[in-house]
């Protein structure tokens, strides 16, 4: 799918993310077999940052965006992961619409992936939840289908400028 879209926003070295403004959708997707504790800590500082985004690019604050993650990368998800998933979910205040996990077939994956996705939806107060084999069908009927290469672009520059100044 990212094959074809423009450049996502890298938060962390295994992941990136794309955001719908128009269409109130943020989508994620994951590169590694093993998602890190980088890339929980990347993750939800890049929906804090979206929480706080001001501008023309930034989502609307209402109504509340759909959430869709491509996890189906994972092989494995460790406890730890797990754990610290789980404590920093809860800094993010934005209760999304809906949350939509794509996941490769594999029950015991399956397991840990819901296990992540029951503590969000604790956090989130019990949002939808979705499970999924492919992110494709939702992104299409969220209307999300192409992102905007100039909005991502300035994303991907602010982004930027946050993180140099978060290591000043």
């Amino acid at each position: 799918m990212d094959d074809l879209w423009a450049e996502g926003i890298a938060f962390s070295p295994n992941a990136r993310g794309w955001v719908f403004p128009k269409e109130r959708v943020i989508f994620t997707q994951s590169y590694g077999g093993e998602p890190t504790l980088g890339d929980v800590n990347g993750l939800v500082d890049f929906f804090l940052w979206l929480e706080r985004l001001e501008g023309p690019d930034a989502l609307p604050k209402s109504p509340a965006p759909t959430v869709i993650h491509d996890w189906r990368s994972f092989t494995t998800v460790s406890m730890d992961v797990r754990r610290a998933f789980g404590s920093r979910r809860k800094e993010i205040t934005a209760v999304p619409a809906k949350l939509v996990v794509a996941v490769a077939i594999n029950p015991l994956l399956r397991m840990g992936i819901r296990t992540v996705a029951l503590a969000s939806q604790l956090v989130t107060h019990a949002v939808p939840l979705d499970i999924v084999d492919d992110p494709t069908e939702a992104l299409v009927a969220m209307g999300a289908t192409e992102p905007d290469a100039l909005v991502h672009l300035r994303l991907r520059e602010a982004w930027r400028k946050r993180v140099l100044a978060s290591r000043e």
